[in-house]
């Protein structure tokens, strides 16, 4: 004759449940609850006591009560249970609970007898609870003997990252897990965190000494960079304040050069206010202003990216890039024609009459920036209006508007460098230019100190530089330097008949040109537009 106990385990669990259920009911009679709670419920947990598989489906259902009546029912609480999937180790009931995060039916198997887990079995445990995320599984096993050097290792803190399982690596972090540890791969657990879009853990972990610097086989991989690629800005701001380098191994790499080239504001005032960048090289500092002036002038964000680098800690303003010529940061900024970098230069000190190279005497080189200021540059070579705007930042009030020594800030301005300022408008013979710096009190009658030469002999020398490698046609360059002759006599009545040094005036250097005789085609041209243009007497010039 069948009995109960023939049924299947998992039948007799469902009988279990329904009586649990059925008790519960008010209008049971005090009589039947007790029958079923003292008689009923006791047999069924005696005849499923001896199937793991029924103790560990109630732990893995996380029916605390089941499983505590089983123990009591004689339940071997070191039973191990195979699950169905093929393969697979052996379970306990503390795995089960584990994987679950039922720390209470650990406690409850604990109790009941449960002997304290192998060495082997308790790694198995402590992965189950670091990948279910499971704090509270973990505080329970770092108590069981052993448990300490299993868990807090640097590998397991590595995984633990690498798994996005935050929890349970903030628990390892505090509790002393090494965190210096690095991968096969080279990933460090700072590389990983940095990685994330939570800054907790990479935040713990600085606090804890971690590395900001650190990187994986390709050197400029860093949590800096990795940073700022995600445009984390809090996490750079840690980074930065932990001490991490903003400089990258080679010219062109690193966090700082990044952010500038992208136009991440927030993150180039960061690293330009911080320690890496007061503490970098003269020349470092110096390639991230020329950095930012070499950025596009509608790029992103340029100017405010030169704003930010001017305003870090120890830039010079009046730095100056040996590997181009030894040009000044405002030089390159007058010939890339970047007016906003200009004006930003000037008014963070830099000085437009310095010069980067010797004094070149009365040069008539085109383009020398190493031996010419950066207003003589502009004068020479780029529009009208930003030699205005460079002049119109000098003024220390609205009367000394057109005062040419109103910055005392600035070097002071001897005849020598006026006299090259007059020398530089006369060799480019550019009427409009003539208009800014007349209209700036720039004196066209002062003579050059070096040699005596005034303003109109400076115009027939300049024409000497026209010769070779010039665009343009030689009647276009005799008539603009009539032009500037004519303009010159007109507005400021200088003398032509003064002589220079060599006892030669710029009457007899005009009548000279217009009285050549000679092959070169040049000076052929100029001397038939002198003859169109201008009348020459005794002791005059004037417009024919």
């Amino acid at each position: 004759m069948a009995s109960i106990s023939d049924l299947p385990a998992g039948i007799l669990l469902y009988l279990i449940q329904c009586l649990q259920e059925v008790k519960y009911v008010s209008a049971l009679s005090r009589s039947g609850s007790r029958f079923i709670y003292n008689i009923a419920t006791p047999i069924l947990y005696s005849c499923v006591k001896d199937e793991p598989s029924v103790m560990c489906w109630a732990c893995d259902e996380g029916q605390s009560n089941t499983v505590r009546h089983l123990l009591d029912a004689g339940a071997d609480p070191n039973a191990l249970w195979v699950p169905e999937q093929t393969g697979r180790m052996p379970w306990t009931l503390r795995h089960t609970a584990i994987k679950n995060g039922n720390i209470d039916l650990c406690k409850v198997v604990w109790d009941k007898g449960l002997k304290p887990p192998p060495r082997k079995e308790l790694g198995s445990l402590i992965s189950k609870a670091v990948e279910t995320d499971s704090v509270a599984a973990l505080e329970y096993l770092l108590g069981l003997n052993g448990a300490s050097g299993i868990m807090l290792t640097g590998p397991r803190l590595h995984n633990a990252i690498s798994d996005q399982r935050i929890r349970c690596a903030k628990f390892l972090i505090e509790q002393g897990a090494p965190i210096g540890y690095q991968s096969k791969k080279g990933e460090t657990c700072s590389l990983l965190a940095s990685k994330m879009r939570e800054n907790a853990l990479a935040r713990k972990l600085l606090k804890k000494g971690a590395d900001p610097n650190t990187s994986d086989i390709h050197p400029t991989d860093t949590p800096l960079i990795q940073g700022t690629v995600s445009r984390n800005n809090e996490l750079v701001v840690d980074l930065l304040e932990y001490g991490a380098i903003i400089h990258g191994p080679g010219v062109h790499e690193g966090a700082l050069t990044y952010a500038i080239s992208r136009g991440f504001l927030y993150d180039v005032r960061a690293m330009a206010n911080s320690t890496s960048f007061a503490d970098a090289t003269k020349d470092d500092k110096c390639r991230y202003v020329f950095l930012a002036l070499a950025l596009p002038a509608d790029a992103e964000a340029s100017k405010g990216s030169l704003d930010a680098i001017l305003n870090g800690r120890g830039v010079d303003p009046n730095c100056f890039y040996q590997d181009l010529r030894q040009i000044l940061s405002l030089q390159f900024s007058i010939i890339m024609l970047r007016p906003n970098a200009i004006t930003m230069l000037l008014k963070h000190g830099a000085g437009m009459h310095r010069r980067p190279g010797p004094d070149p005497g009365d040069s008539r080189d085109l383009f020398n920036p190493s031996s010419t200021t950066s207003l003589e540059l502009a004068i020479r070579h780029v529009e009208p209006f930003i030699v205005r705007q460079m002049l119109n930042q000098f003024p220390s009030s609205p009367a000394d508007a057109k005062s040419w020594q109103a910055d005392e800030l600035r070097e002071k301005l001897e005849p020598q460098l006026l006299a090259d300022y007059v020398r530089a408008a006369c060799y480019r013979m550019k009427p409009p230019i003539f208009e800014v710096l007349i209209e700036s009190k720039l004196d066209f009658s002062m003579r050059d100190p070096r040699n005596g030469d005034t303003a109109l002999h400076m115009i027939c020398e300049g024409l000497k530089g026209y010769m070779d490698g010039s665009n343009w046609e030689p009647c276009k360059i005799g008539a603009r330097a009539a032009i500037s002759i004519l303009l010159l006599l007109e507005r400021l009545d200088i003398d032509p008949k003064i002589e220079n040094d060599k006892g030669v005036s710029a009457l007899q250097l005009i009548r000279q040109t217009m009285e050549y005789g000679g092959d070169e085609f040049f000076w052929k041209e100029v001397a038939e537009v002198f003859g169109i243009m201008l009348i020459v007497d005794d002791d005059s010039i004037r417009m024919a």
